[in-house]
């Protein structure tokens, strides 16, 4: 491997040295006349100075800078709350280049070691994860093709933490309103079943990078046994970001859940509540609400992306979480049942249940 110095040759083209991409008409002028820019804005100020002195006092006009780095992409990123502006450069390459010209390096064995700590297909260079969006995904799998909304809908599943995240805003202020709240906006669904499932907190974690991405202060702060008496905090979108609050927040539900003057909100409905490993179905009989674990519901991932596997083991789901469906839609290779509609494994070792839909579905 050998390396030509670009500056031997004089070039109508201006190119960054990093990246290798060429320059727009508006920055390489800039970039190529910058002095004679600099000269002119320079003899502007004397002139208006001497023909009018105050003009000194005055602030400076800024001049309108064009340069590699303002054509680069725009990142925003959120720490602690804030959004913050954030410009991607990758100037690791061009201060390569420099040294190797300065110092004579072999840049064929430099090459031949990782540059970064982590590839930069899996991360950027402030470490933190390449991801795309979760929509991008159903976007492509779903395409133009035509759907076919449900004739009826047997059972929702929600996305407990997404639930949350929704009203955050519009909780009243004593955790024991914030359950009925709750509950109200889970029947309004119009199927016989409604499914709450969240997020088996536990550490470590594959989630903490993200988990510390979105607010590392306020994930650590420590919850104790919340109360159905007490007051939420003021920010309680902050509150959820620290794991002891989601931990305790949800068992909070599931034991008030049970509260049976809640019985004429819960109605014929049936609820199921994930807390940890377990799940919770809740039930109205004779006024009052009947609690019971379901130990065939159980299930050790975390995701609650993955965790409906184990609620659609009993039901026939039609989520409001458009993320599941593409996962779960595809045919299992293993003998399916005609009737029942699911495969004969009913439970792997990891307690994840293997759920197959109907063609048509």
């Amino acid at each position: 491997m050998s390396c030509n110095n670009p500056f031997a040759e004089e070039s109508n083209s201006l190119n960054n040295l990093s990246t290798g991409k060429a320059a727009s008409s508006v920055t390489q002028y800039f970039l190529t006349n910058v002095l004679h820019i600099g000269g002119k804005a320079m003899d502007e100020f004397i002139k208006s100075c001497v023909a009018d002195p105050a003009n000194f006092e005055k602030p400076i006009k800024k001049q309108k800078i064009s340069t590699f780095a303002e054509e680069g992409v725009n990142v925003k990123r959120r720490v602690n709350g804030k959004v913050l502006d954030i410009k991607m450069e990758r100037d690791m390459f061009g201060r390569l280049l420099m040294l190797s010209l300065n110092n004579k390096i072999d840049m064929a064995i430099v090459f031949q070691y990782p540059l970064t700590p982590v590839p930069l297909v899996f991360g950027q260079t402030d470490g933190t994860v390449n991801h795309t969006s979760k929509s991008t995904l159903i976007k492509s799998i779903v395409g133009s093709n035509s759907f076919v909304e449900p004739r009826k809908i047997d059972a929702y599943v929600v996305d407990g933490f997404f639930f949350l995240h929704l009203f955050a805003s519009h909780l009243p202020l004593i955790y024991e309103d914030i359950v009925r709240f709750l509950l109200v906006k889970l029947c309004n669904f119009k199927g016989s079943e409604i499914h709450l499932v969240f997020d088996h907190i536990i550490s470590p974690s594959i989630k903490d990078l993200e988990r510390d991405r979105r607010g590392n202060s306020e994930r650590h702060t420590i919850y104790t046994t919340l109360g159905k008496k007490q007051k939420r905090p003021s920010n309680f979108l902050n509150a959820l970001r620290s794991d002891s609050f989601k931990v305790e927040f949800v068992k909070l539900l599931v034991a008030s859940f049970g509260d049976a003057s809640l019985a004429n909100i819960l109605g014929s409905k049936k609820l199921y509540v994930t807390e940890g490993q377990s799940c919770f179905s809740f039930t109205t009989l004779n006024d009052e609400i009947l609690r019971k674990e379901e130990t065939e519901m159980a299930c050790c991932h975390e995701e609650a992306d993955t965790r409906v596997s184990a609620n659609l083991l009993y039901s026939l789901i039609v989520t409001c979480y458009t993320q599941y469906y593409f996962l779960l839609i595809d045919d299992c290779p293993c003998s399916i049942d005609s009737v029942t509609r699911y495969c004969s494994h009913q439970i792997c070792r990891y307690r994840c249940f293997c759920y197959c839909f109907n063609k048509h579905f």
